[in-house]
């Protein structure tokens, strides 16, 4: 483990290491020394096993430990074992050098002097053990292993792994009734299996089992390990997916199988099987060593950091796509001005890939910032997000500047170029946008020339002003006194700059378009005031359905507003009023019902345009019969009043078995349809010779004739309105074209049933208060609650504060006196012979009156 953590260092900082440790096969053990030999690393990392059998070109040896472990304590190396290892420093005529790294205490003066002068104490003694040994029997075997040492300069080895397992095993009755007897030739067979190293490194109560399960095997039949049963051991290791962890224990067990496998009386076909247990260790072997290097090994870092260091010309490309290679490895990503470091570095590694790639990229950021700095207008696109874009690459930001019409832009990326050039392009950028804000907003632009201009009043230059600072839209409600105290030449003044006067607003028809509407939101979204959220809908949609998460403000420099359950543009929203106005109008009475023109304008459904109206103040109540049923002339403008008395409302009920009997008739026609009754006189407006009296220049419109009732869906019969004459068109003005108050409300659908008698409500608007700011209304409650503590105390301590108090009444006495006195003028009783809505009430009243 502390090799890997050590290995996994190195690869941070210096671009990886190769590993040699006691524990790999010999195969990978070697191939991670030619690793390091080659080049490719700079580095070894390694246990004391680097000093038997390696030959390697080592300048420098740092000892990260002088402690070991010996299979039985961790211990402190020798000088002998120090120098060992010490000594792979330096080849042939070059000196090496050696010392101590990490948390490794640096050596003392004698050791060292031990290892650079070869001076080490003499070898005492060597480990010995008997290698003539009796097999005829289990006691001669035991015997033999315990003879003593024939010199006293030979000592015993202790501890041996085969002679551990001889004593463990024969303590196992299955196993001790095999070996009875003085004379046994399993006895032999039974030392074999014990001299089985233990590659697995498990634990000697794991390997004794496995030396067991091998030995009753091979006592079983034939004296030969069963063909399935290798196939098994040695199938389930074939495999070479997994960690570093799993290939290395995988190789461990594999190899104990090459030792069964090279056992020749063990195996009927022991050269498949050698070969076999070869194969697979061998490919074992080659995937750790894979798995080293693509865990330690990082060839891109090891070569940047050569280049680097020597200040070598190092390959660098930057791909179509802005792949960023150096030496043929991926650095990054390169999209516009902005370069992105491969995700994957990390570390000391970063910043070697990030200085190798500033050596390549800085140089095509600059030449792609002068490009775009003599670039044209049209080579920039403003996104919805603020963002500028040149071609499909981001490259500058709005941000919040002095106000709406002056942003601020920031550069994205471009960190690795000159500042003088960011400089440069920071303002070509702001030119750009200041091109978009002269073209598209232009309104804004008159808006601005009128509060300078000498020729209009100054009301209209403060108003404009002040329409200026809103962005061309005002609110009406909160602003009543401030639209109140402006006179028709201010007014006037205003129109010929583009302001139009709306109920609900008052606005620049030219910024509602789509050009204009999408740049001042965007404007707002990343201003000072904005949420980076524009609300930005289709070209051409006049209403939608109401989303969350956008602020009235946002959706205001849009030109929308928010109405009950839709988002409405503001002169949609002034129109929708006049169709409401128009309606009331013809019903006569203030109250209305929903038409298709209300719901056609906002695109909405029924409940939809309920929403809406709620929204702007109206309320409504229960219909009455007569309300729903009853029809709606169509207004016309009447030059001398004539009334005429119409049918008794019970002539226009249709009985039900009637309207069965008599299914209705769809007409084309635009106009209602007409009540069939003979005792129903005729409206004014479908009598052609009335007509053209009223209108003498409108050509004569020949009679509609009468077609039956309709019954509605819910089984009501609905009432039907003659057909309207068509009036002559208008003439056409300048500017905006005012509502025609002579073209009747629609209220059928597409098949001509009137949707009046599917409606069970009426509506109408709702007294509403004046509106005041939150602070102004609780002043004034104040003053009206200190006013009615006055009079009830006597009225003296607000004595003068009320007009008409005692502090006026004088004066305005003495100037009845002085004033002669002068009879009030008789009123003149009104006629409706001259009121010009005379025709609309004689057809109000009953035929009897």
């Amino acid at each position: 483990s502390e090799v890997y953590a050590m290995a996994e260092m190195m690869r941070r900082y210096r671009g990886g290491a190769a590993v040699v440790m006691g524990g790999l096969s010999p195969r990978t053990r070697n191939a991670q020394a030619a690793l390091y030999q080659s080049g490719e690393v700079d580095f070894l990392i390694a246990t004391d096993a680097v000093g038997m059998g390696l030959n390697l070109d080592v300048d420098h040896v740092a000892f990260a430990a002088l402690r070991k472990f010996d299979g039985r304590r961790k211990r402190f190396l020798t000088p002998a074992e120090a120098g060992q290892i010490a000594g792979r420093a330096g080849r042939f005529r070059n000196d090496g050098t050696f010392g101590t790294t990490g948390r490794c205490a640096p050596m003392d003066e004698e050791l060292v002097g031990r290892i650079e002068n070869h001076i080490f104490e003499p070898l005492r003694g060597i480990e010995w053990r008997n290698s003539k040994l009796d097999i005829s029997g289990l006691s001669a075997l035991q015997n033999s292993l315990s003879m003593p040492s024939p010199h006293k300069q030979l000592y015993r080895a202790s501890h041996i792994t085969d002679e551990l397992s001889l004593e463990r095993l024969i303590t196992q009755d299955e196993i001790a009734d095999t070996l009875i007897g003085p004379q046994n030739p399993n006895a032999a067979q039974f030392w074999d299996v014990c001299q089985i190293p233990d590659f697995r490194d498990t634990g000697l109560d794991s390997h004794l089992r496995l030396l067991a399960d091998i030995y009753l095997r091979l006592l079983a039949k034939d004296e030969r390990l069963p063909e399935d049963w290798m196939a098994r051991q040695t199938g389930r290791l074939d495999h070479v997916d997994g960690s570093i962890e799993t290939l290395s224990m995988r190789l461990m067990q594999i190899r104990t199988w090459t030792y069964v496998s090279n056992k020749a009386n063990w195996l009927k076909d022991v050269g498949h099987w050698r070969l076999k247990t070869r194969e697979i260790e061998d490919r074992l072997s080659d995937a750790l060593h894979e798995r080293l290097i693509q865990k330690f090994v990082d060839r891109r870092t090891s070569a940047l950091i050569k280049g680097l260091g020597t200040r070598t010309y190092m390959d660098a490309n930057i791909s179509a796509k802005g792949e960023v290679t150096v030496e043929g490895h991926f650095v990054g990503q390169l999209d516009g001005l902005k370069f992105t470091i491969d995700p994957n570095a990390s570390g000391e590694e970063a910043k070697a890939v990030e200085a190798a790639a500033r050596q390549t990229v800085g140089p095509e950021v600059d030449r792609r910032m002068t490009s775009m700095i003599g670039a044209q207008h049209e080579i920039f696109t403003l996104q919805d997000s603020g963002q500028i874009k040149w071609g499909e690459a981001e490259i500058g930001q709005l941000g919040a500047g002095k106000d709406l019409l002056h942003p601020e832009i920031s550069l994205i990326g471009a960190d690795m170029g000159q500042q003088v050039l960011r400089d440069h392009l920071t303002a070509r950028l702001s030119d750009f946008i200041q091109t978009e804000i002269r073209t598209k907003l232009e309104p804004l632009q008159k808006l601005e020339a009128l509060t300078t201009s000498t020729d209009v009043a100054g009301e209209a230059r403060g108003f404009a002003y002040r329409l200026l600072e809103l962005n061309g839209l005002m609110v009406r409600r909160g602003n009543e006194k401030l639209l109140k105290e402006l006179g028709n030449n201010v007014r006037s003044d205003l129109r010929g700059a583009g302001v139009r006067f709306g109920q609900y607003y008052v606005f620049m028809p030219e910024l509602l378009k789509p050009a204009p509407s999408k740049l001042l939101a965007i404007l707002h979204a990343f201003s000072e005031a904005g949420d980076g959220k524009p609300f930005i809908p289709y070209a051409g949609v006049t209403s939608v359905k109401l989303e969350d998460g956008y602020s009235e403000a946002a959706l205001n420099a849009a030109g929308f507003t928010a109405c009950g359950s839709r988002i409405l543009r503001v002169d949609i929203a002034n129109r929708f009023a006049d169709t409401v106005r128009q309606a009331r109008g013809e019903s006569g009475g203030g109250h209305f019902q929903i038409a298709m023109e209300m719901m056609a304008m906002l695109g909405s459904t029924y409940d939809e345009c309920k929403d809406v109206l709620r929204s702007l103040g109206y309320k409504s109540r229960p219909a009455k019969p007569e309300e729903i049923m009853a029809p709606t002339p169509a207004p016309t403008p009447i030059a001398t009043p004539t009334p005429a008395p119409t049918a008794d409302a019970s002539a226009d009920v249709v009985p039900k078995e009637a309207a069965k009997s008599e299914p209705a008739q769809p007409n084309d026609d635009a106009a209602a349809l007409a009540v069939p009754d003979a005792g129903a006189e005729k409206s004014p407006e479908s009598s052609p010779e009335e007509k053209a009296a009223l209108a003498p220049n409108a050509p004569a419109v020949p009679n509609t004739p009468a077609t039956p009732n309709v019954i509605g869906v819910d089984g009501k019969p609905k009432l039907n309105m003659p057909a309207a004459p068509k009036a002559p068109p208008p003439k056409k003005r300048k500017g905006p074209q005012p509502l025609n108050y002579y073209q009747p409300i629609t209220h059928k659908d597409e098949e001509g049933n009137d949707i009046r008698g599917l409606q069970d409500e009426v509506w109408f608007m709702a007294p509403r208060r004046q509106f005041k700011p939150r602070g102004e209304q609780g002043k004034d409650q104040g003053q009206r609650q200190g006013q009615r503590q006055g009079q009830s105390q006597g009225g003296d301590k607000f004595k003068g504060k009320r007009k008409g108090g005692p502090k006026h009444k004088k004066g305005r006495d003495e100037k009845q006196r002085q004033r002669p006195a002068m009879s009030a003028a008789p009123k003149k009783p009104a006629s409706l012979e001259d009121s010009p809505f005379a025709a609309l009430a004689a057809l109000k009243m009953p035929k009897k009156d």
